[in-house]
C-alpha cells in the first residue's frame, strides 16, 4: 500500500492523504491528533466522519474501512492562535504570556519591532492576532501581527527562525497587559 501526503503543515492544518492499496481491502489507518489541537474535521472520500466512522484512541483517529485505489482522507486540524501561560512556580515568567499557533511557538525579534524595547512592552491576551504568510521573510513563514499595549505595531515570528538577521533582542515570554484589549491592524 502507498500513501501520498499533501500538506502545507505546520502553516496550515489541512492534511490530505491519498490511499493507494494494491487491491481493495479493509484495514485501519491511524491519524495523530496533536495535544495542542482543540478540534478537527475528518473526511474520507468527501464524506465527513463522525462517531463510529472515526473512533479515537490515545490521541489517534482510527479509520477502519474498506479502502480502494485513490480514496482520499482530509484531516483539518484547528490551528487558532493561543496564549500560553507558565506555571505559577516559574517565578521569572509570572505575569507573562507566550503565543503559540498549532505546533509553532512565536517570539518578538527586534529586527521586526524597532519601536519596541526588550521587556518594556506588553501584549493583551483577549484578542487574537492576525495571521499572515510572508514568503519574503526568513525563507517563507507565517507571522502574527497586532499592537502592543502602547499602541505600537508588534510582529511575531516563529521562535525557531530567530537570530537569522541582524543583532537585537528576542523575547518569547512577554509581559501581559493588564485589563487591556489587543487591537488588531
Amino acid at each position: 500500500m502507498k500513501l501520498k501526503q499533501t500538506t502545507n503543515y505546520p502553516w496550515d492544518g489541512r492534511i490530505e492523504l491519498a490511499v493507494h492499496p494494491e487491491r481493495e481491502e479493509s484495514f485501519v489507518i491511524r491519524l495523530r491528533v496533536p495535544d495542542w489541537c482543540r478540534g478537527y474535521k475528518l473526511k474520507v472520500g468527501g464524506e465527513r466522519l463522525f462517531g463510529a466512522g472515526a473512533l479515537t484512541d490515545r490521541g489517534y483517529l482510527i479509520v477502519d474501512r474498506k479502502w480502494s485505489q485513490g480514496d482520499v482522507i482530509v484531516l483539518e486540524l484547528d490551528m487558532p492562535v493561543e496564549v500560553v501561560r507558565a506555571r505559577e512556580a516559574v517565578e521569572a515568567d509570572r505575569g507573562r504570556l507566550a503565543i503559540q499557533r498549532g505546533p509553532i511557538v512565536y517570539c518578538a525579534e527586534q529586527a521586526d519591532n524597532p519601536d519596541l524595547t526588550y521587556d518594556a512592552f506588553a501584549l493583551a491576551a483577549r484578542e487574537p492576532l492576525n495571521i499572515h504568510y510572508r514568503p519574503d521573510l526568513l525563507g517563507g513563514v507565517t507571522v502574527l501581527t497586532g499592537l502592543a499595549e502602547e499602541g505600537k505595531p508588534c510582529l511575531l515570528i516563529p521562535y525557531y527562525a530567530w537570530d537569522n538577521r541582524e543583532e537585537g533582542f528576542m523575547q518569547v515570554w512577554i509581559r501581559e497587559a493588564e485589563d487591556r484589549r489587543l487591537y488588531l491592524y
